[in-house]
């Protein structure tokens, strides 16, 4: 599916954007297993210039080795039910902030610190060179490919 563009509003960009390696979870939900709702993504340059809705909630940790840590530990399955432990309402389920704020953390040392920030890194630049080789096949299928196939 092709991603559809919003027309950006007269604000300030970081109102609607986010710096990279800010978290965003999934605000809003059920807490059935397919749903977004308490799924953590770290931002990488290729998401940092997109518009982030009001339905995902921002973390913005003081440096890239926190966001790393706490990356790695919200995707887990024990820090993943923990963020949805901080839902509130009836149907649909809204984190909060304050109860996020004072989820537990693990005690990590620097040595696991430092490798938990470096395989994260290296899994972004991984990710984000992934998205642009793809991009770079789909624009070669549209542009020499599919002319020349269709004309």
């Amino acid at each position: 599916p092709m991603p559809r563009r919003i027309v950006l509003p007269n604000i300030r960009s970081d109102l609607i954007r986010v710096p990279t390696f800010s978290l965003l979870a999934g605000g809003q939900g059920t807490l059935g297993e397919g749903e977004l709702f308490g799924q953590i993504a770290l931002v990488t340059p290729d998401i940092a210039s997109a518009a982030i809705s009001e339905h995902l909630l921002r973390i913005q940790p003081r440096s890239h080795e926190i966001a790393s840590l706490l990356y790695a530990y919200l995707s887990s399955m024990v820090g993943k039910r923990l963020l949805r432990s901080t839902g509130v309402g009836t149907k649909l389920l809204g984190l909060r902030p304050d109860l996020v704020l004072r989820l537990p953390l693990p005690a990590i040392d620097d040595g696991k610190l430092a490798a938990v920030f470096a395989n994260v890194t290296r899994a972004t630049i991984a990710r984000t060179t992934a998205v642009r080789c793809e991009a770079e096949a789909f624009q070669i299928i549209e542009q020499e490919v599919l002319p020349l196939w269709l004309a």
